[in-house]
């Protein structure tokens, strides 16, 4: 084994952990996060997260290699620091913003993660590893470029709002009397958290919207929620999207992943044209249990 292969398979241990922990990490977020759509997008990359764990599985039997685990410092800290900044600003109106840096920071970690083992994958002449690798670089560039619109119109005017201490999002009714001496009250943090809230955001622009976003407009009520029943029905309908794409006698869809939420398809991935991406569309619509289609298919061509 040479050099450049070795260190390709131990950085693919390192980011193979990454992704366990984001697994471990993810539902937390979710949890945390005051935006029904924020958490809503939580949800739906831990599917996307347990697929990316299944492709480092193959790229290592692509080099005849079990695969295993490395501990990754670097998400490692980057998870730390994100538990602790939730800590800081919990019960705070800029808490979907700490969520968003913290899981930006941990995303763009693996996006260069990702980037430099797919160039490794092509020096060592294994396509199929290239192709599995490019896969999960793809997606993630593609939500980049659609979620870092959606948090900049969101998040000015709440940024403004934090600096005034006024807007629906940063009302203080929710703070206990009691709380007054722990640390501050709520409404002194506010006032004095407001450029904090900004800097938060200012820094969300410079590392570019995260992909784990699913948005963070018109997040109001528990419309976006999911109980334990319809989560169950989701994973039932990708197994089914899944299944039907991969029966496909003409292309059978190798590179395409799925992912629902209370029965809303998404597909992503990439194929070679776009007549395979509309066909793939029109074959997941035609699934038992499938309401409506988001088409994220990226084409190569």
């Amino acid at each position: 084994m040479n050099e450049l292969q070795e260190l390709f398979l131990e950085e693919l241990a390192d980011v193979y952990h990454a992704e366990h922990q984001l697994l471990k990490a993810l539902p937390k977020m979710a949890k945390a996060a005051s935006s029904a759509e924020l958490k809503q997008a939580f949800e739906s990359h831990l599917e996307e997260t347990e697929n990316h764990v299944e492709r480092i599985e193959q790229v290592f039997a692509e080099f005849d290699k079990p695969a295993k685990s490395q501990r990754c410092e670097a998400m490692a800290g980057l998870l730390e620091e994100g538990a602790e900044m939730l800590q800081d600003w919990k019960g705070s109106p800029a808490i979907d913003a700490a969520l968003i840096c913290a899981a930006q920071k941990a995303e763009h970690y693996e996006i260069a993660s990702y980037g430099c083992l797919r160039a490794w994958a092509e020096l060592l002449d294994n396509p199929k590893a290239r192709d599995l690798l490019q896969e999960t670089l793809e997606e993630e560039k593609a939500a980049d470029d659609k979620l870092t619109s959606i948090a900049q119109s969101f998040s000015n005017e709440e940024a403004e709002q934090a600096e005034d201490g006024k807007g629906s999002r940063l009302s203080l009714t929710h703070s206990k009397s009691g709380d007054s001496n722990r640390k501050g009250s709520l409404a002194d943090k506010v006032k004095k958290g407001g450029r904090k809230t900004m800097k938060i955001w200012g820094l969300i622009f410079c590392l570019g919207a995260l992909p784990l976003v699913g948005g963070l407009m018109g997040c109001a009520g528990n419309s976006h929620e999911r109980s334990t029943g319809e989560h169950i029905d989701d994973r039932a309908t990708s197994s089914r999207v899944k299944k039907a794409l991969g029966d496909d006698p003409q292309y059978k869809y190798e590179h395409v992943n799925v992912s629902t939420f209370k029965g809303t398809v998404q597909l992503s991935g990439f194929v070679n044209t776009r007549d395979q991406k509309n066909k793939a569309g029109d074959i997941a619509k035609k699934v038992e249990g499938v309401h409506e289609i988001q088409n994220n298919i990226t084409v190569k061509e």
